[in-house]
C-alpha cells in the first residue's frame, strides 16, 4: 500500500518499510514479497550473516525482535504499525464477520417486516377502497330510492 523511507537528522538512512493491507490478502502478499527476497539471498538470515552484502535490496517481514528494536525501525514499527499475533488476526476477522452476519441478519429480518407490513397496508387500503366504493353505491341507491319515493 505504502513505503515509508526512514530519515534520521543526516538524511535517508538506506531502509524503507514496506506497508501491506492489514487483511489477510495482504499479509500473503508480505509472505510472498518476503519469500521472493529469500530465494534471491536477499532475505533477513542474509542480511544478518553480513557475508557478501551487496548493493541490492534485502527484504523480511518484521517480527517482534524488528519491533522491539531500539532503532529507528524499531521506533517506526511501534509508533505506526501493531505487532499482533496470527491467532489475535484470526480472532478479530472472525470477530468481524460475525458483526456483519449479524448486521446482515438484522437488516434482512426488517426488510421482511418492511416487506409484510406493505403487504398488510396494502391489504388495508384495498379492503378500505372497497368499503368506500360500496358505501358510494349505497348511497348512490338510496338516493335514487329516495328520488323514486319522492315521485
Amino acid at each position: 500500500m505504502k513505503v515509508h523511507r526512514l530519515w534520521n537528522y543526516k538524511g535517508h538512512i538506506g531502509y524503507a518499510i514496506v506497508e501491506f493491507k492489514g487483511d489477510w490478502s495482504g499479509f500473503a502478499n508480505a509472505i510472498e514479497f518476503e519469500k521472493a527476497f529469500e530465494l534471491d539471498n536477499h532475505g533477513k538470515r542474509d542480511w544478518n550473516s553480513g557475508r557478501g552484502r551487496d548493493r541490492k535490496m534485502y527484504a523480511w517481514i518484521a517480527r517482534d525482535e524488528d519491533y522491539n528494536a531500539g532503532s529507528l525501525i524499531g521506533t517506526h514499527l511501534r509508533k505506526y504499525g501493531d505487532l499482533k499475533p496470527v491467532y489475535e488476526i484470526q480472532e478479530e476477522s472472525n470477530r468481524k464477520h460475525s458483526v456483519l452476519l449479524h448486521t446482515l441478519t438484522n437488516e434482512l429480518d426488517m426488510k421482511k417486516n418492511i416487506s409484510r407490513m406493505e403487504m398488510m397496508w396494502a391489504k388495508t387500503f384495498n379492503q378500505l377502497n372497497d368499503f368506500i366504493r360500496e358505501h358510494e353505491k349505497s348511497k348512490i341507491q338510496l338516493e335514487a330510492q329516495k328520488q323514486q319515493f319522492m315521485q
